[in-house]
């Protein structure tokens, strides 16, 4: 998984967080990734 800004650089302190916003956004709308994550083996104790 790559990081929340990726390839992009801020210049202030708005506008990384309106990038953070707006990929956590695009999350929501794709619950299945967020279930996929809880597969993983070392991640598996979260998901009881």
């Amino acid at each position: 998984m790559n990081n929340a800004l990726g390839r992009s650089r801020p210049t202030r302190e708005a506008q990384m967080s309106d990038t953070v916003r707006c990929r956590l956004h695009r999350r929501q709308q794709q619950p299945h990734v967020i279930r996929n994550l809880f597969k993983e083996e070392h991640l598996r104790y979260a998901a009881l």
